[in-house]
């Protein structure tokens, strides 16, 4: 029976603050991205106007936290350990979130997020990511880049055609594969601290297209808060950036996952996954069956429940 190394229970840790900073960004951006018409979407005007949004920016100093917490975790964790952790960050949202709005998650969003994520995780229990090496070479590198940015630009094209809680969901899906791409592009970077120093880090092409990545993610992010509720875009990068992080693990940083007869679990997480999904879908918060009639619809603003 193996054992559990200190390096991976600190790397749990930091993963964990990870998450529970996430979710705490992802409510305090919402509240602050509702009151944004949509006629701002995909325009930079619509962060202009968060910035004016004290809380807005306390849910950005959360995000900042997060990136500290998670780069911690990369810099001796591996990409396919740390980012399946970072799946905490749905539940933690829908217990949390009734603290900052009016209402109740209920039954129909909290099945549905709880199937998700017990399908997610029986996935990466079966597949048990491991091993890879500390950075990957460039050519893989270069073409998880171009492979990942395309996927984007296809799911952005996508959701531009979609409205409510479709778009919402999209632009979280498109947002969760920047974030994934950002978190490798992150862990190449810190992988040069231990074989050269901090200095080494400021040097390296990988920090300056993270940010890139992580900016343009959180553009998209931005985007999906402020398209629907915050049940029908949370599960969607929530899901989408630590299923696409073992995939690149796996294709760009040699990281390994079992076969074998474990794929007979595997199939059941993704079937419990997508029945998840389906109570979810059916949840009023994603609906819109739960808009309030008193909040008209005018001047460019949807209609949305409260508890968004």
């Amino acid at each position: 029976m193996y054992g559990i190394s200190e390096t991976t229970v600190l790397t749990a840790v930091f993963a964990i603050g990870a998450a529970v900073s996430n979710a705490l960004a992802s409510i305090l951006q919402r509240r602050g991205a509702r009151s944004v018409p949509v006629s701002k979407s995909m325009r930079w005007a619509l962060i202009a106007a968060l910035l004016d949004q004290p809380v807005w920016l306390l849910g950005l100093a959360a995000m900042v936290a997060a990136f500290v917490f998670q780069a911690a975790a990369l810099t001796d964790g591996d990409l396919a350990l740390v980012q399946p952790i970072l799946l905490a960050e749905l539940p933690i949202t829908l217990l949390v979130a009734p603290l900052f709005f009016s209402g109740a998650v209920g039954r129909r969003a909290w099945v549905g997020v709880l199937g998700m994520s017990a399908g997610l995780a029986a996935v990466l229990l079966a597949a048990a990511p491991s091993g890879g090496r500390a950075a990957a070479d460039l050519t893989p590198l270069l073409l998880t880049v171009v492979s990942v940015a395309g996927l984007v630009v296809v799911i952005v094209m996508a959701a531009l055609r979609m409205t409510g809680s479709p778009r919402a969901a999209a632009f979280g899906a498109a947002a969760g594969s920047g974030f994934a791409l950002t978190a490798a592009l992150m862990k190449q970077a810190m992988s040069r601290v231990e074989a050269h120093g901090v200095g080494a880090v400021f040097g390296s092409w990988e920090l300056y297209a993270m940010g890139a990545c992580g900016a343009a993610s959180l553009f998209l992010w931005q985007n999906a808060l402020q398209a629907g509720t915050l049940v029908a875009a949370q599960p969607a990068i929530t899901m989408s950036d630590p299923v696409l992080s073992v995939l690149i693990g796996v294709l760009a940083f040699g990281e390994h996952v079992r076969l074998g007869g474990w794929i007979a679990l595997e199939l059941l997480g993704a079937i419990v996954i997508f029945a998840g999904s389906i109570e979810l879908s059916r949840s009023p918060l994603v609906s819109g069956e739960a808009e309030q009639p008193g909040r008209a619809r005018g001047r460019g603003r949807e209609t949305q429940p409260d508890l968004l």
